[in-house]
């Protein structure tokens, strides 16, 4: 089972999309819609702290493709909306928000994004 989270407009809420197993109820795997420091991505947040990251809501349910077996999610824009609010700079993109993530179902790792023009 995969399910998106909304709510992320709040400094230090972690946004994600997680799988769990159907039978047991345990998680799988969960991915940050917010790259945070350390993480791949993480550098396009600029000097952003990870506590003033925000956004990146899954606003509906994402799409599955049997045949490529990939699940695809849109992903909301940072928050807050305008980049000087956020203390972000020109060049920095805020992954993964404003984007559609195409994940592998199985493990959540990422095999396309598609991003949305730099805000």
């Amino acid at each position: 089972m995969l399910t998106g989270n909304t709510g992320c407009g709040s400094y230090g809420a972690d946004c994600y999309i997680s799988a769990y197993d159907a039978r047991d109820g345990k998680l799988v795997w969960r991915f940050n819609t917010i790259a945070h420091k350390g993480q791949a991505g993480g550098d396009t947040w600029g000097e952003l702290p990870d506590l003033f990251r925000a956004g990146g809501d899954t606003w509906i349910v994402g799409t599955y493709d049997p045949s490529l077996n990939v699940t695809y999610w849109g992903v909301a824009q940072p928050k807050p909306w305008l980049r000087v609010s956020r203390g972000a700079k020109a060049g920095d993109k805020g992954l993964f928000t404003s984007s559609t993530l195409a994940l592998d179902p199985d493990t959540g790792q990422t095999q396309v994004v598609l991003s949305a023009r730099a805000r």
